[in-house]
């Protein structure tokens, strides 16, 4: 919504949070050579003041980065996510802060591309003055909601996307699914991060439900969380393979094919960002009088494989239809 500023609230906690896995996660697509897209559908302005009227109305920032700045015992990605944020304040006083394209730009190569739409007039003039005279990087003034479609897939196959919308509308929440859902039908390759707040809103408790197919049975508070995705590789795919982060039970009505549920690691305070390939082992399975599949049976124990380390080969199996089916 253009009624929406993010200077109000540049630098809290939601945004140290958002900018150290964005960092993270654009240095390990440096990684590899090959060039890539980044994707900014609600970019914002460049950069904030901190010592404009906006940032110090209420003061949001002092519990953000504020809380970091001058410590000297923070972990190595915290640690490094502070250095970045000092290139914007050389003079070694906190006073400006950037916006995610502007801390991607310091972070992305010079072939890899960088994409940012933004509709709220006087934050595009900023983030355009922000940009500006860098050749690889690409304002556009749209919805970045429907932009995105032009976007992926990238030439080269590689791209990051940042959906981190205002959701000061409940209509936002919808147009996430949406519009994660398209991307993947064009783009399964692709890392997708997806902000959203924990907020006292129906909405925003049913979306990570919806989009990450994980459940959080966490009260609403004034905290944030960030989903990572990275669907696998297609030659690991296959129509009913499961990804998975952890080794708890699931039950078979939970089942959903990569598309519908691509791997998605939560991050939530603490930073862990994984790329596993896992085999699910099904056991227990029940059928119903009628030859059905009970749904509420069978659990899904899963081990983390390498698929260049070895090759699998079925020991055996025994089965044979109930009676009747």
């Amino acid at each position: 919504m253009l009624a929406y500023r993010h200077a109000f609230h540049a630098g809290n906690h939601a945004d140290v949070l958002k900018h150290i896995v964005l960092m993270l996660v654009l240095r390990h697509m440096n990684a590899k050579p090959k060039p890539y897209r980044f994707v900014d559908t609600h970019a914002g302005a460049g950069g904030y003041s901190l010592e404009g009227r906006y940032a110090q109305k209420k003061g949001e920032y002092e519990r953000g980065i504020g809380r970091l700045w001058t410590r000297n015992d923070l972990p190595g990605p915290v640690a490094d996510y502070v250095e970045l944020i000092r290139r914007f304040n050389p003079d070694g006083v906190l006073s400006q802060y950037p916006g995610s394209p502007a801390l991607a730009q310091l972070l992305l190569r010079p072939h890899d591309q960088l994409r940012a739409f933004e509709l709220h007039p006087t934050e595009q003039k900023i983030l355009r003055a922000t940009l500006a005279g860098n050749r690889r990087a690409t304002v556009y003034d749209g919805d970045g909601f429907e932009g995105l479609r032009s976007q992926v897939p990238p030439p080269s196959r590689r791209g990051v996307v940042l959906i981190d919308p205002s959701y000061e509308g409940n209509g936002d929440y919808a147009k996430v699914i949406a519009t994660v859902r398209t991307a993947l039908g064009r783009f399964a390759e692709g890392v997708y991060m997806v902000w959203y707040p924990q907020v006292s809103k129906v909405e925003a408790v049913q979306l990570p439900l919806t989009s990450a197919g994980t459940a959080s049975n966490r009260p609403a508070s004034t905290s944030s969380r960030l989903h990572f995705g990275a669907p696998p590789h297609h030659r690991y795919a296959a129509p009913h393979d499961i990804p998975s982060t952890s080794s708890r039970a699931i039950r078979i009505a939970d089942l959903k094919s990569p598309i519908e549920s691509p791997i998605l690691t939560e991050l939530d305070r603490d930073v862990v960002v994984r790329r596993e390939c896992v085999i699910g082992i099904v056991s227990g399975i029940r059928f119903q009088p009628d030859g059905a599949l009970d749904p509420s049976s069978g659990t899904l124990a899963t081990h983390n494989w390498d698929p260049d380390g070895g090759v699998l080969k079925p020991a055996g199996y025994t089965w044979a239809p109930p009676p009747g089916a």
